[in-house]
């Protein structure tokens, strides 16, 4: 990934593919145009879950070596920042939920 001023960690369950092109069709469109990057950050599911997700290969998503569960959030945070912290150089962080509709300006 390029460098850009702020990086945008979008958290998403795996099972939401429908947030994750909502957000693909709105607002992300802008952020090239003020320095942001983003990529979507989704868990594995729980050990009994065989469910793949249909945008997996896209080149926005990382998965997660940890089960996409509510009592899993933390530690999802958590690799999410140190996978950015690994793999961009950005000035600023910012930790987005998928439900989110961000107004860029």
């Amino acid at each position: 990934l390029p460098s850009p001023l702020v990086f945008g960690a979008i958290i998403s369950d795996h099972h939401n593919f429908d947030h994750r092109q909502m957000q693909r069709a709105t607002w992300i469109g802008q952020l090239s145009e003020y320095s942001m990057e983003y990529m979507f950050f989704l868990g594995l599911g729980e050990s009994n879950d065989t469910f793949v997700p249909s945008d997996v290969a896209s080149l926005d998503v990382v998965t997660l070596d940890v089960d996409d569960v509510y009592g899993n959030l933390a530690l999802k945070v958590l690799r999410t920042m140190a996978w950015a912290l690994h793999h961009v150089e950005f000035e600023y962080f910012m930790k987005v939920d998928e439900d989110v509709y961000m107004r860029i300006e």
